[in-house]
C-alpha cells in the first residue's frame, strides 16, 4: 500500500513539472517541443491548401490591408478544437493537410457560383469543340485572353478526344486530359466538377478579368491563416484557426457561362 502511494506521489510530482491543473481539467504547458509540433501541423495545412487552390490560375491576386472596407469581404473558415493530448502524445500522428484542401475546395465552389450568377450566359444545344472555340473568339474580341475553363466531369472524355484530334506536335507537348488547346495564344486549363464541387454549366474565364483581393496571414506569407491557439479557454483542447478572407471582383467582359441543353458524346 505504501509503495503504491509512493508511486502515485512520484507520478504526480513528474506531472507537475509539465502540467498545471486548472479546474477539473489539466492544462498542458506549451514547451519548445510542442511549439515545433504545432508549426509542423500548421505547415501541413498550408501545404494541403497550396496543393489544391486554383486561385492563382484563375485570378490576379492582390493582398489588402485590414483597414479596407470589411463589409465587402467573405470568409471561408474551418475552425475546430483538437485535444491537446492528440498533439503531445508521440503515439498520435496527426495529418491535417485535408483541412487546407477543404478550404481550397471552398474557394473553387465560390468561384463557380459567383461566375455563374454574375457573368453573361449563352444556352447551347450541343457542346462541341467548335462551340468552345467560338465562345473563346467572342471573349478574345473583348481584348482578353481566356486561360481557364470549368467543365462538368461528363465532358472529360470529350476534352481528351478534342486534344487527340489535333496534330501530334500540338497535343504531344501538353496535358491532353486537363487542357483545351485553341491556338498558340490560347491554351486553357480545365477544372472539372467532382463530388465535392458539382456544377452543370461550362465557364470560360480570363485571368485578367478576375481579381482576388485577400487579407494575408500574420506573416503575410499566404492567403490562408492556419494557427493554433494553445491558450484557448478550454484546458483540454487547443483551438485550430483556419480561414481565408477575400473578395472576388469580376470583369464581365472576360468571362462567359455556357448552359448546355443536354450532355453530348464527342462531336
Amino acid at each position: 500500500m505504501a509503495a503504491d502511494q509512493s508511486s502515485k506521489a512520484s507520478k504526480r510530482g513528474r506531472k507537475r513539472r509539465t502540467e498545471t491543473s486548472i479546474g477539473f481539467g489539466v492544462r498542458i504547458v506549451m514547451g519548445m517541443g510542442i511549439r515545433q509540433e504545432l508549426e509542423r501541423l500548421e505547415r501541413q495545412i498550408q501545404e494541403g491548401y497550396a496543393k489544391y487552390t486554383i486561385i492563382d490560375d484563375v485570378c490576379m491576386t492582390s493582398s489588402v490591408e485590414p483597414t479596407v472596407e470589411a463589409g465587402k469581404f467573405r470568409k471561408i473558415a474551418n475552425d475546430m478544437l483538437i485535444e491537446r493530448e492528440r498533439i503531445t502524445n508521440p503515439s498520435n500522428y496527426l495529418l491535417l493537410d485535408e483541412i487546407g484542401a477543404s478550404v481550397a475546395r471552398g474557394e473553387t465552389e465560390y468561384l463557380v457560383r459567383n461566375l455563374t450568377l454574375n457573368c453573361p450566359s449563352r444556352e447551347v444545344g450541343s457542346v462541341t469543340y467548335d462551340t468552345i472555340a467560338q465562345e473563346v473568339d467572342v471573349l478574345t474580341k473583348n481584348r482578353v485572353t481566356p486561360n481557364h475553363v470549368f467543365m462538368p466531369i461528363e465532358y472529360a472524355h470529350n476534352v481528351r478526344e478534342w486534344n487527340k484530334s489535333m496534330p501530334r506536335e500540338v497535343w504531344a507537348k501538353m496535358d491532353i486530359f486537363n487542357t483545351i488547346y485553341i491556338n498558340e495564344d490560347t491554351i486553357m486549363k480545365v477544372t472539372f466538377s467532382n463530388k465535392y464541387i458539382p456544377f452543370e454549366k461550362i465557364i470560360i474565364s480570363s485571368k485578367q478579368s478576375n481579381r482576388w483581393d485577400y487579407r494575408p496571414n500574420e506573416d503575410r506569407s499566404s492567403r490562408l491563416t492556419a494557427k493554433f491557439d494553445w491558450d484557448y479557454k478550454d484546458p483540454l483542447n487547443a483551438l485550430l484557426i483556419v480561414r481565408t478572407i477575400f473578395d472576388h471582383v469580376i470583369d464581365r467582359r472576360g468571362n462567359l457561362v455556357i448552359s448546355p441543353v443536354h450532355n453530348d458524346n464527342v462531336s
